[in-house]
């Protein structure tokens, strides 16, 4: 097993998500994010400050980045690149929307040496990414390519957050990357039996269904009986309850009140007394000085780390099975 470190280079970074979840499977540093939002990029600082993040420059725009200097010192081109063009929440303009970057990805890429990619998106990037982005990647050298769709409801969380993420290697790579166990993988949420099927060009959306949790309640916690929960551990459980799951809420906020959250919405009937700091907030537009608006936003359009952990896992399975299917 090798157990070197992966240098890293983030790109679209967010608020570190995949750069998280992979430091949870195999050894990385990561050695440069690419962030445009200064709202987003003051998280990231704050984040390599307090140690929670690797400390590395921060440049702000994908389309001006200059892999050259970085040639041969990156071993993993991750991020999620722009959503937007592909989103059913937008016009869905893909190749004809000015924020549609994976040329960009491409471009650095081939700049850096052909690092390994992880990379994420929206499901509705799938007949996109099988007619241009994957045929491109071939033509560069990427000969090993998987991709999967992964949700948050699959490793214990209370929303289903459906993406996509690839997994492309230029070359053979010697090194058993899936057989580093991510710490605290709730793969019981993924039911008995479950397996995942490969995604294929005809697959219309890509609908291959997922695991999934039946109930909004709390997960990590057994329910029992009418509302009433039964702690399996004195553990905090791993996701908060649902935004509707008032019992988890009960049950969660009784045993850690300190846990209450200090930004929610009105008329919740289950929270403690609202602190203070909560009353002001409300009154706060969403683009304040204070950012409040704009960190929610990141950490929602965030990824999950435990998915990105799950998925670079699994992926990296897939093209070692494969691998040896061919040898």
């Amino acid at each position: 097993m090798d157990t070197r470190t992966q240098n890293v280079l983030s790109i679209c970074t967010g608020v570190g998500g995949i750069e998280l979840g992979l430091g949870s499977v195999i050894p990385t540093r990561t050695v440069c994010y690419v962030e445009n939002e200064l709202s987003v990029a003051s998280i990231l600082a704050a984040r390599m400050q307090d140690g929670s993040l690797d400390s590395a420059p921060i440049w702000t725009d994908l389309r001006t980045f200059d892999p050259e200097p970085w040639r041969g010192k990156v071993d993993i081109l991750a991020g999620g690149f722009p959503c937007q063009p592909h989103s059913q929440a937008g016009a869905q303009l893909h190749g004809d929307d000015k924020r549609e970057l994976s040329g960009e990805v491409i471009r650095i890429a081939d700049g850096l040496g052909l690092p390994d990619l992880f990379l994420e998106n929206v499901p509705g990037i799938l007949r996109f990414y099988w007619d241009n982005i994957r045929p491109e990647l071939r033509k560069l050298g990427y000969s090993q390519i998987a991709e999967g769709l992964f949700t948050a409801s699959e490793t214990g969380a209370p929303h289903k957050r459906e993406r996509l993420f690839i997994l492309a290697h230029a070359e053979r790579r010697t090194t058993e990357r899936c057989g580093y166990e991510v710490e605290g993988t709730p793969s019981e949420n993924q039911g008995a039996g479950h397996q995942r099927q490969r995604l294929r060009p005809d697959s219309g959306d890509g609908g291959n269904e997922l695991a999934d949790t039946d109930d909004e309640g709390l997960q990590g916690v057994r329910q029992s009986g009418e509302g009433e929960y039964t702690p399996e551990s004195r553990d905090v459980p791993l996701y908060p309850p649902g935004p509707n799951d008032h019992a988890g809420w009960q049950w969660l906020l009784a045993r850690w009140p300190e846990l209450a959250p200090t930004y929610c919405k009105e008329g919740h009937d289950v929270q403690p007394e609202v602190p203070a700091t909560e009353s002001k907030l409300r009154l706060l537009a969403p683009r304040t000085s204070t950012g409040v608006g704009e960190q929610l936003r990141a950490l929602g359009n965030g990824v999950v780390p435990i998915v990105a952990a799950t998925a670079y896992r699994e992926l990296t399975k897939q093209l070692e099975d494969e691998f040896s299917r061919n040898a």
